[in-house]
């Protein structure tokens, strides 16, 4: 039986905050109050401190302020580590570094925003009218060719990634590269790099506080029949479900009674234990396992065959 998923909820594994999809789109499916750590993937958590602020009124009597920071419980990374402003207050506003292509990126999405816009009204305007335009007196009318041509003459003019003309000198290596010794425990790590895809950070003092992923619930349902299956509540601190349709309390529940140090070749005595979840009897029948058998034939009882 092949199952359809429907995503339900969206939710922050963390503070279980529960957003619409549209919302969860514009913040990139990423919670705006938690945070995970960029050096080992851990919760932050807030940290508090009190600092000495100078006074303006008497300079001799400093009064003391309390402050706050993220810090990580496994790992020890501080925002203090790569600079960052503490904040007076506990419910976040640290400062988020964004890629050097952030600016470029933005404006490519407005003006792709317009002209999906433009197009969805076009394509509304023709579906009103009857009269069909032919595609030869359209294409001529925009000029498909021409603009296509200039769009790709300008993407690879601008593109850093065009082919360019091989040369026979090349630039010549620092001599640092040579003479500096390298410290690892500057320098990030693969996994920390890719956590960061807009930015990918080369030392560990570029690293910034993440955004936390965003989790879902699903709602399982039948590609056949469209019935569901299985649907949680809405609610991301319940485990509970609303619908609960599966074979679960239908099926016997086989359980190894003690472990047994099972050798190549050598026959061992296994003792299982069989619970019905019915009220009704149920008749249950231990087949021989075979290799050939189950691996030429698709058929689910074989598969039963070899879990029994």
């Amino acid at each position: 039986m092949e199952l359809h998923d429907i995503v339900d909820t969206l939710f922050c594994p963390n503070c279980l905050e529960n957003m619409p999809s549209t919302e969860a789109k514009i913040k990139k499916n990423r919670c705006a109050n938690c945070y995970d750590c960029p050096s080992c993937g851990h919760t932050l958590s807030v940290r508090a401190a009190t600092i000495q602020v100078p006074n303006a009124e008497d300079a001799s009597t400093p009064f003391t302020r309390k402050v706050y920071y993220l810090g990580c419980t496994c790992c020890r990374w501080t925002t203090r580590d790569v600079g960052l402003d503490d904040q007076t207050v506990a419910t976040g506003g640290w400062t988020e570094k964004d890629g050097d292509n952030y600016e470029r990126i933005q404006v490519l999405f407005e003006y792709y925003r317009a002209v999906a816009q433009r197009e969805k009204i076009e394509n509304e305007r023709r579906k009103s009218s009857k009269k069909k335009v032919p595609y030869l007196s359209l294409s001529e009318k925009i000029s498909l060719s021409s603009s296509f041509s200039s769009i790709i003459s300008r993407r690879s003019l601008s593109s850093p990634y065009s082919l360019k003309e091989a040369v026979d000198e090349v630039e010549d290596l620092p001599s640092e590269i040579f003479t500096d010794e390298i410290n690892l425990s500057d320098v990030t790590s693969i996994e920390q790099r890719l956590a960061v895809p807009d930015r990918q950070p080369e030392l560990t003092k570029d690293l910034y506080p993440l955004h936390k992923h965003l989790l879902v619930k699903k709602s399982h349902r039948c590609r056949q029949c469209e019935h569901n299956l299985s649907k949680p509540e809405y609610n991301p601190s319940s485990i509970k479900f609303k619908i609960q349709l599966g074979a679960y309390y239908h099926v016997p529940e086989l359980r190894l009674f003690k472990e047994v140090e099972l050798k190549w070749g050598v026959a061992s005595p296994m003792l299982i234990t069989l619970c019905n979840p019915t009220p009704h009897d149920m008749t249950v029948m231990l087949l021989p396992y075979s290799y050939d058998e189950y691996f030429s034939s698709g058929d689910v009882q074989y598969i039963f065959r070899k879990k029994y």
